[in-house]
Formats: C-alpha cells, sequence, structure tokens
C-alpha cells in the first residue's frame, strides 16, 4: 500500500510513530501536514491571550504548519458537516518558538466546532470492518464498543483489532458539547443497532483529574437516560512492564490486544433523578442530607478510585443531570444543587461542590464510619 510520506511532515510522522502508528494506518487515515493556508480554507481558526494582546494564532510567527486527521464515517467515507460543507477533522498546530514564548493558553489540537461547524461527530477510524461488526443473534455477551478521547488513540487501537471510536475530548459526546443536548446519534444508532456494550478507555491519570471522573459518569448517566442501557469503564494501568502508559496508545504500543482484553470493564453507578422533595433537616454534615442512592454512589466511586469522599462527590454531584436538586445546608448557608448541576462549566460544578463538601469530608469521618457500617448490615441482610 503506498504511503502520504510526500504530505506528511518528518516532525508528524514520527509523533503518529511514538503511538505506535504505522505507515500504512498513516495513509489508510490519511493523515497529512497542512499549510496554515489550507487550514483556514478548511475552516479551523483560533485565538489565544498574548502578551501584546496578539490573538491570530494560524500566522506564520505563530504556526509552522500543523497536522491534520480526518474524521470518518463508518462506511469509510470522510464526514462533511451538512451545514458548512467542510470536510470534518482535527489539526494539531506545530507552534514556534516565538508563540510559545508569548502566547497563553495554546490549544494542542484544534477543530472547526467553534467558529464553523454544526456540532459534534464520532470517528470511525478506517482499517476496522466497523460495517460487519455486531453481536452474533443469541450470544451470551455483548460484543464491545471502546470509546477513547483523542483520534490519535483510536487509530491505534483499530489497527491492533480492537474497535475503537474516537471522542475529540472526555466532554465531546453530545451533539453540541452542551448538557442539554442529544448524545452523537451516530454513536446511540451504532450501538442499538448492533447489540453493543459501551466501554470508556480514558486516560490512566483520571485518578488525579475529578473533570474526567465527571465526565464518565455524565455520560453514563445521560447513556441510562436515553437509551436504558449501562456504560463501563476500562481504568489503564499508569505503567505496563516498567513504561509509562497514560493514554491507551501508550498501552498498545507496549502491551498486545490480548492484554488490552485482559483489563476488566467496571459498570459505572449512574443516577437519574427528575425532582425529589427540598430537606427540612439541618443535617450534621452536607452528606448525609442527601438521598441515599446519591450516598451510596459518592462511596461506590470513592472506593474504586481509592480516593478522597471530596473528589468522588464532585465528581458524581456535579455530573447528575436532572431538572430541580435537594437544597442542603453548608455552612450555615443554603446550597441549591440545581447550581451545581447546571454550573456552565465543569470547573464550575467542581467551585461549588467542593465548597459544599469539603467540610463534610474532612471532618466527619465517624458519619464515614457508621454509613460504611450500615451499608454492611445491610448487605449482609440481603443476603440471609
Amino acid at each position: 500500500m503506498q504511503t502520504n510520506k510526500n504530505h506528511l511532515k518528518q516532525i508528524d510522522r514520527d509523533e503518529l510513530h511514538e503511538s505506535g502508528i504505522s505507515d500504512e494506518f498513516i495513509a489508510l487515515n490519511e493523515i497529512k501536514s497542512i499549510s496554515n493556508e489550507e487550514a483556514i480554507e478548511n475552516g479551523f481558526y483560533a485565538t489565544t491571550e498574548g502578551l501584546d494582546n496578539e490573538e491570530l494564532l494560524l500566522q506564520e510567527k505563530y504556526v509552522t504548519h500543523s497536522m491534520y486527521i480526518p474524521l470518518f464515517e463508518m462506511n469509510g467515507e470522510q464526514i462533511v458537516d451538512k451545514t458548512t460543507g467542510f470536510k470534518v477533522g482535527v489539526i494539531k498546530p506545530r507552534y514556534t518558538s516565538y508563540a510559545i514564548e508569548r502566547l497563553k493558553q495554546l490549544p494542542k489540537y484544534l477543530c472547526q466546532i467553534k467558529q464553523a461547524q454544526s456540532r459534534m461527530y464520532l470517528n470511525f477510524p478506517r482499517g476496522f470492518d466497523w460495517i460487519n461488526y455486531k453481536t452474533p443473534l443469541g450470544a451470551n455477551k455483548l460484543l464491545p464498543l471502546n470509546l477513547t478521547e483523542g483520534l490519535k488513540k483510536a487509530i491505534k487501537a483499530c489497527q491492533e483489532g480492537i474497535p475503537c471510536a474516537g471522542l475529540w475530548s472526555v466532554w465531546c459526546y453530545s451533539e453540541n458539547k452542551l448538557s442539554n443536548s442529544l448524545l452523537i446519534r451516530e454513536l446511540t444508532e451504532f450501538v442499538s443497532e448492533r447489540k453493543l456494550e459501551v466501554r470508556l478507555v480514558f486516560d490512566s491519570d483520571k485518578h488525579i483529574k475529578p473533570g474526567v471522573t465527571q465526565a464518565e459518569i455524565y455520560f453514563a448517566n445521560k447513556w441510562k437516560a436515553e437509551t436504558n442501557g449501562d456504560v463501563y469503564k476500562i481504568n489503564l494501568p499508569q505503567r505496563f512492564k516498567g513504561k509509562p502508559t497514560k493514554g491507551l496508545d501508550d498501552f498498545l504500543h507496549v502491551a498486545s490486544s490480548e492484554e488490552f482484553s485482559k483489563l476488566e470493564p467496571q459498570r459505572i453507578s449512574t443516577v437519574y433523578l427528575s425532582s425529589f422533595k427540598v430537606s427540612s433537616k439541618k443535617p450534621s454534615a452536607p452528606l448525609n442530607s442527601l438521598p441515599d442512592i446519591f450516598i451510596k454512589g459518592i462511596y461506590d466511586i470513592a472506593e474504586k478510585l481509592e480516593g478522597s469522599l471530596e473528589i468522588a462527590a464532585m465528581s458524581f454531584i456535579a455530573s447528575v443531570p436532572g431538572v430541580v436538586y435537594n437544597v442542603i445546608t453548608c455552612e450555615e448557608q443554603r446550597l441549591n444543587l440545581y447550581q451545581v448541576a447546571l454550573a456552565p462549566t465543569t470547573a464550575g460544578k467542581s467551585a461549588i461542590a467542593r465548597a459544599c463538601f469539603k467540610p463534610s469530608m474532612e471532618l466527619n469521618s465517624e458519619l464515614q464510619r457508621n454509613y460504611q457500617e450500615d451499608l454492611k448490615n445491610i448487605e449482609k441482610g440481603e443476603k440471609e
């Protein structure tokens, strides 16, 4: 098979090779290097804050060129946005030293969504037989559809024979990236028609990034609400055979697809409530004013993450969709969890939840112990 060596600069090829992507799959997925002019012609545009109010990035003094990764439908055709007519893809700008020194918050990747594109899309990398992939009739176990953030990771997985579709980021699973929009229709239709099990495979450093855990839970909640199905997650190890494995591509660069299949999927805890009544009691801590189903979910997440209840509470409460939420007492003030659920940004949700739950997590270890004891007694009673 011919490769597109003439259209891919060495720095871009080296990066793809570091992810374990072969020249054959580079060519198959039409990854190439493009100029700033080509990027602008295809609808890419970005600004960032500079020391002297410099904004435009796609200029020669800021960006030498970009690596372009197109998105494909399951039939292998490149996705075309119906509103704009642009072929959908992402670019990775190669910044000059001038840009690195003078500009702030340089984005790692750019997509067309902010300026030109009407909605989010799912990438089905070429090189995997998506057309014929489905759970056979009468099978005892559903076949998996893995989802990961980042297109390179999905391409590497498909190269290794693992069915993996790519999201642009951990929050890009809704059609317009807003909490009130439906999940990407190509995703829900593909899974429903082919009777598949959804598995999220996010980076291994998610245990120190509450926003990623929030994204997992929120996705599972939306999936439950729209399809009544469960979502599972694969927790990648942080190291494998002595080598760091942050993303799925890193893991598969040092491990085989068989070793990936040995990683046990875990069902993501979900709760989707449209409303419940305002609490009139004054709790000894914010945590014990919540419904039991919330508290159980928070403890479940904390145990699986082997982390603090504060992070678990932030992740869980900030990711539960609904209409009206319980009003609870927090440090002599009334806090409406409706604000938490509908805060405009992940950072905003986390900040509100942190302010509410940190005192509870730090000062009420006795409450935590009592609740764990109650759970044990409940489980013991159910077994008997």
